[in-house]
């Protein structure tokens, strides 16, 4: 079905074709609340163009900036060649996790459960490589009294959205176990 010329989607501006080359998405905030998530599960850099009135999110995600709105071409430009380059620095810092269950890369860090750290720490010490689900139950629970059949998949599930913007990846084995992907574009 063809659209009528009052129809017509309007042509993208300038700045949007700059920040689209450059592999940054400009994403209205508040208004765009669920493209911001979207984005971020995708991986996808995002400049926040904050409303006057409103606050940018706590926390902002390592793959995002923000700038007041109304905000110029130039600003913005040099806000999303800047998040890049954040983020190329932080690519280069692998993921550590300390005695205190901090889980660090770069600037960043997440505080974890006792859990959660066991869990990361076993998956680093074998990244890229699936780590069975009796090895982390063994982790979890040593005396073998492991709580529910699904106790360790709601562990890894909640320490999931913990490390996501640390832009780190556990994936699931079907049947064998966990393994851990550190995203180091």
């Amino acid at each position: 079905m063809r659209r009528s010329s009052d129809e017509t989607e309007p042509a993208p501006s300038a700045l949007m074709e700059r920040l689209a080359r450059l592999g940054v998405e400009l994403v209205r905030w508040p208004q765009q609340a669920a493209l911001r998530s979207a984005l971020a599960r995708a991986g996808v850099p995002r400049l926040l163009l904050v409303e006057a009135d409103d606050s940018p999110p706590n926390p902002i995600g390592l793959a995002e900036d923000w700038a007041s709105s109304p905000a110029d071409d130039a600003q913005l430009i040099d806000k999303a060649q800047r998040l890049l380059e954040r983020m190329a620095e932080y690519a280069s810092v692998a993921p550590t996790i300390g005695d205190d269950r901090v889980l660090r890369r770069a600037e960043a860090s997440v505080a974890l459960s006792p859990s959660e750290a066991k869990i990361v720490g076993c998956l680093l010490d074998h990244s890229g490589t699936v780590v069975g689900r009796d090895e982390l139950e063994q982790l979890l629970w040593p005396d073998g009294h492991v709580p529910g059949q699904r106790s360790l998949d709601y562990v890894v599930q909640r320490l999931r959205r913990r490390i996501a913007d640390l832009n780190i990846c556990i994936n699931t084995s079907r049947g064998r176990g966990f393994v851990i992907y550190v995203d180091d574009r």
